[in-house]
């Protein structure tokens, strides 16, 4: 499968289609509009939008060009309604779907955050469960575990399909910064016991 890269519009379609989908399944697949109050909802939303259908509607067809959504007109449909195609196309059980549209919608959070807010989607019997997930949306290329930041106990996981983790890098080698110190001082203590060793009292 070729790299996938969203944009934040199309995130925040996608998410919201997973959502829906899993936790209203009667009003599933959603119209344009149903799409639109879905991305601008204020609840279990981070960041809240104010998104027209001006905007909703080129997503969904980038999305569909991307192979993740597509329309479906039923009989009796008054209008054109959308359904995401994560499953399919990224491989994905529903586990998976459910913590990928929570980051998706919410940025990134710790995996007991994930596993508090895809109850409405599924259940989730711990937080090893949860890590399970984030192990294969890992393998998939479709999240990665951000370097711990200071006061933090547990790492938090972002979606990389928008980007969620692309602002990371810097943090993660100040993070790395004590620990290659601590690595450079524990080697020079071993050449200086090697040299002791070898009656070496200079180079």
């Amino acid at each position: 499968m070729d790299e996938i890269e969203l944009d934040p519009v199309e995130a925040r379609v996608l998410g919201v289609m997973i959502e829906k989908q899993m936790t209203t399944p009667d009003t599933y697949p959603l119209t344009l509009a149903a799409t639109v109050a879905g991305c601008n909802q204020s609840t279990n939303r981070e960041p809240v939008m104010s998104l027209g259908e001006d905007e909703v509607e080129p997503a969904l067809v980038r999305l569909h060009d991307l192979g993740l959504a597509t329309p479906v007109r039923r009989q009796g449909d008054r209008v054109t309604k959308y359904r995401h195609k994560a499953g399919e196309t990224l491989e994905l059980d529903p586990a998976a779907q459910a913590v990928l549209a929570v980051l998706l919608l919410r940025g990134p959070q710790t995996a007991g955050e994930l596993r508090s807010r895809t109850e409405r989607y599924t259940t989730f019997g711990s937080v090893d469960e949860v890590e399970a997930v984030i192990d294969l949306l890992e393998e998939a290329g479709l999240a990665r575990r951000l370097p711990r930041a200071p006061g933090q106990s547990q790492r938090r996981v972002a979606e990389t399909l928008a980007g969620g983790g692309a602002a990371q890098p810097r943090t993660e080698v100040e993070e790395s910064g004590p620990d290659l110190a601590q690595r450079l001082e524990l080697l020079e203590q071993r050449f200086d016991e090697l040299l002791r060793r070898l009656g070496v009292d200079d180079l």
